[in-house]
């Protein structure tokens, strides 16, 4: 085929894409009043209730692998082609980032099972100090003289003792192991 028709092409499915994308979105100063099927959807969406929204971001998937497959089939190329290249893509970088993914999530846990917090003294990885800061993807805990940063990922494998608990009275770490 022509350059032309290949570029026409590919145009119209981006364009049917962007069309199809917009026809699910919601309407702006729409607000569902009805009890009919596509207001419980907009008003479940609203909620974010967790069928809504799966079905939401699964529509939004199909159109755009549509779109991305006839644009690609419109300049002659394989998408089974592509999507193996990027699958082998998607694996080397998900590899090389392995310590950084498990930093971040370890991260999470620590925040969320909030097991200690800035201004606890705290015992790990054979280091004792009082923890200065809790980041996404390491703690910081002067121990004397020195700032340790740890990984997160250290911290959530092995033993933490948490020797004292802040006092929001004085902020003093010892005078909150007296008072209990």
């Amino acid at each position: 085929r022509s350059f032309s028709v290949k570029v026409l092409s590919a145009l119209f499915h981006f364009e049917l894409g962007l069309c199809a994308i917009s026809a699910i979105q919601k309407p702006k100063g729409y607000s569902p009043q009805n009890q009919d099927v596509i207001d419980k959807y907009w008003r479940a969406l609203d909620y974010r209730r967790p069928k809504a929204v799966a079905l939401y971001l699964a529509m939004n998937a199909i159109i755009l692998m549509s779109t991305v497959g006839g644009t690609l089939r419109a300049w002659g190329l394989s998408p089974k082609s592509i999507l193996a290249l990027g699958g082998v893509g998607g694996l080397a970088f998900g590899l090389a980032s392995q310590n950084l993914v498990g930093n971040f999530m370890s991260g999470i846990l620590l925040i969320v099972n909030r097991q200690f917090s800035v201004g606890d003294t705290i015992e790990t990885n054979g280091v004792t100090g009082v923890v200065r800061s809790m980041g996404w993807t390491f703690i910081e805990i002067e121990s004397g003289e020195n700032l340790v940063m740890l990984p997160n990922m250290m911290v959530v494998n092995e033993m933490v003792t948490q020797i004292g608990h802040y006092s929001a009275d004085n902020g003093n770490a010892s005078a909150a192991l007296k008072e209990s």
